[in-house]
């Protein structure tokens, strides 16, 4: 090995594992949001049911604090709540907690099951 081409496999070394470092940084940031994204939906759907229980026997306002309840036993924020008709619409979000990505969003409607007629 002549003297020019001495610990040039230290500095590849060094690199390839700089570039494995920013790409599991990647990977691991992803991660972070996907899973805070589930969260929201989870929280939006189970949110949405609690308060359109309520809603069939008490009203509105009842449901949405039944909604609220819920969506911070599920570490969510409810951002809007509204009755239509029997029908309960929750929107809540959840911060990703990754620096410029904000909040991971999602939007659950519950209420009664139509009934259909079949022919």
């Amino acid at each position: 090995m002549s003297g020019r081409e001495r610990g040039s496999a230290t500095v590849l070394a060094v690199g390839v594992i700089a570039v494995l470092i920013l790409l599991l940084g990647g990977a691991l940031t992803v991660a972070r949001v996907v899973r805070a994204a589930g969260q929201a939906a989870a929280a939006a759907d189970m949110a949405a049911l609690a308060g359109a229980r309520v809603l069939q026997t008490s009203s509105a306002p009842a449901a949405c604090a039944a909604a609220g309840r819920s969506v911070s036993g599920n570490g969510a924020v409810l951002v809007s709540c509204a009755a239509q008709g029997q029908d309960l619409l929750v929107q809540v979000s959840v911060a990703t907690g990754v620096p410029g990505a904000g909040q991971a969003a999602a939007r659950a409607r519950a209420g009664p099951a139509e009934a259909r007629t079949v022919r």
